[in-house]
């Protein structure tokens, strides 16, 4: 462990201010001063609350939590450039496919004591299935309820608007 929970939590939460940067350069959206406050605001709280000064940090565990903020930004900021060409369901599955081709990749070539141990001495292949199969379900399943629920909530209290329905052609003929 390179450096504690705590602390790549509050590093990763402050993922805004790259995809705001992000967002900038690579769809050209624009930055107002409310942002710009708001991001001087989120850098002030994670730097009093991991206290720099104080901490003993390892370098190398901060700039893999920098480096895993950064990639979460870039993948959000990509994902809203491709999401209206694509769709939603096909980015989000496209994002689960290459995640589950990471662990495949990570679990067959990885020979770490952890992997070997999860492992137990099980047919490697087997247990890709398994675990990739099992990881997959459960994160469609808790995303898909989650969103569903959220997006229910909203449409409820009239937070977001009734998805358009098309109209038939007798409607449209009507009209």
């Amino acid at each position: 462990t390179y450096t504690r929970a705590s602390i790549v939590a509050v590093i990763f939460s402050c993922n805004p201010i790259f995809v705001t940067v992000f967002a900038h350069l690579f769809l050209h959206e624009d930055i107002h001063r409310n942002h710009i406050i708001a991001l001087i605001l989120e850098l002030t709280a994670a730097l009093i609350i991991i206290d720099p000064i104080h901490a003993t940090l390892d370098p190398t565990g901060s700039v893999l939590a920098i480096l895993s903020a950064v990639m979460f930004a870039l993948y959000s900021v990509f994902g809203k450039k491709r999401t209206p060409r694509f769709g939603v369901i096909a980015v989000t599955c496209l994002s689960f496919l290459f995640g589950a081709g990471e662990l495949v990749f990570i679990l067959l070539f990885g020979r770490t004591e952890y992997v070997q141990g999860l492992m137990n001495g099980q047919n490697v292949l087997v247990f890709i299935c398994t675990f990739v199969g099992i990881n997959a379900v459960c994160e469609m399943l808790s995303s898909t309820i989650i969103t569903g629920a959220v997006g229910t909530v909203l449409c409820k209290a009239k937070l977001i608007p009734d998805a358009p329905t098309k109209k038939s052609k007798t409607q449209e003929t009507n009209a």
